[in-house]
């Protein structure tokens, strides 16, 4: 008897906790949405000239940095154009809203790169890749969202305008490696992944300041019984101009398995099974406490 109500009283007490945990996440306020103000007379401006065009229901969220929209969503607008039954037809229409919006977004088709195409059942996803010279923008891109029927369902735009640099480096690539493997200062075996030639937009004032950076990705190993085991991996950003490293972190939460194979952990992911054992360990003790 004592122990069916030691049982009861701890699945309770879970309830309980649970039932807490939920009221104060209820009661944490949202993320505040961005401001839908518009940034200046000129933008508010272009703003409704593309409603009177595309339909009055579109909803924008303002890049207060570019002073652009970053994000054109909740409404859709039928291009005249019939059904999207190819890439090459998606791509044209895509092509053809940026360029009728380069005002508004601050994008320049010139410097746009197709860089991907998809579609399923909900619609396209036709993705830009910004270039300045030729050289990848850090995070430059614009998305153009279209349904099957050829209408506009929405625009992602952070293209990075005003760019004006030397796309030059005066440090060389082997450099640029050397200078991230001692910024990286670990004292197990570093290997190269990947090294890149990018802009670098970083906010400045009210607008972007760009640097010319060498984007370095490295694997860091060590060994054990003679067999290399994999520890971490960086991104080391550094200046293609001065040498200077401008920033570094970690891109992975690892471990290594018996035989030196990366395990890579994601939070989220862990939540799931965590949920399911409580469940298990809670269904578990209710069937002990009704024998």
């Amino acid at each position: 008897m004592m122990f069916k109500r030691t049982i009861g009283m701890l699945i309770i007490l879970m309830v309980v906790g649970v039932v807490i945990a939920q009221e104060n996440i209820t009661k944490t306020p949202p993320p505040e949405e961005p401001k839908k103000d518009c940034p200046s007379k000129e933008a508010c401006k272009l703003w409704e000239e593309f409603k009177e065009k595309y339909g009055s229901g579109w909803q924008v969220r303002w890049n207060k940095h570019t002073g652009t929209p970053e994000k054109i969503y909740g409404y859709h607008y039928d291009m005249g154009m019939g059904e999207v039954t190819s890439e090459s037809k998606a791509v044209s229409i895509a092509k053809e809203i940026i360029e009728n919006n380069e005002i508004l977004l601050k994008a320049v088709s010139s410097e746009l790169k197709l860089e991907r195409i998809q579609n399923d059942s909900s619609g396209w996803i036709i993705d830009y890749r910004q270039l300045y010279n030729s050289v990848p923008v850090y995070n430059g891109e614009v998305r153009v969202l279209l349904t099957n029927k050829g209408e506009l369902n929405g625009i992602l735009n952070n293209f990075y305008p005003n760019i004006s640099l030397s796309t030059t480096p005066t440090i060389s690539e082997s450099e640029a490696i050397e200078i991230a493997k001692s910024a990286v200062n670990v004292s197990t075996i570093t290997k190269l992944e990947n090294v890149s030639l990018t802009i670098l937009p970083q906010k400045g004032d009210g607008e972007f300041k760009y640097l010319l950076v060498w984007i370095v990705s490295l694997r860091s190993y060590s060994v054990i019984d003679g067999s290399e085991g994999f520890v971490d991996a960086y991104k080391v950003f550094v200046d293609a101009q001065s040498g200077e490293v401008i920033k570094k972190y970690s891109t992975v939460v690892s471990a290594t398995d018996d035989t030196g194979n990366m395990i890579r952990y994601n939070s989220k992911l862990l939540l799931a099974p965590a949920i399911l054992v409580f469940l298990l360990i809670i269904v578990y003790l209710w069937r002990r406490w009704r024998k």
